[in-house]
């Protein structure tokens, strides 16, 4: 099989691309170390009718969506295909984010943490559509 070079144009959008996914890829983890290390003293703070082991489910079910929505997503790659996939993930994320931020206005225990719940279930669900999908497009 002969390799055919790439034209500059496509050599520039492949870097363009790569770029764009590795940000995303950084944004990811980024918004998941900051939570972890943020979370615990907000809810300390603001919520007092929670314990540690309220705080360490909220942080434990972000894991648990990653790692029953990622081979669900490998498997739909070639189905679905490869960026598709990765912009449900980064819209999926935007809004997960969006929605475990505005949970702290809610001021009862009880929807603050069914909101924080469902959305870092989320969250990790677009994390591995993310995580998974980025790898399969750079190879």
């Amino acid at each position: 099989m002969i390799s055919v070079a790439d034209t500059p144009e496509q050599a520039r959008a492949k870097k363009i691309m790569l770029v764009a996914l590795l940000i995303n890829t950084f944004a990811c983890m980024c918004l998941y170390m900051n939570v972890s290390s943020l979370l615990p003293a907000y809810v300390d703070e603001n919520y007092k009718e929670l314990n540690a082991f309220d705080v360490g489910v909220l942080m434990a079910i972000f894991p648990v969506g990653f790692l029953i929505a990622a081979p669900l997503i490998g498997a739909s790659l070639e189905k679905v295909g490869r960026k598709n996939i990765l912009y449900i993930g980064v819209t999926m994320m935007t809004l997960a984010t969006l929605t475990f931020g505005l949970a702290s206005y809610f001021k009862t225990t009880w929807a603050f943490y069914t909101i924080s719940f469902v959305a870092r279930f989320m969250q990790g669900i677009a994390n591995a559509s993310i995580n998974v999908t980025t790898p399969s497009i750079v190879a």
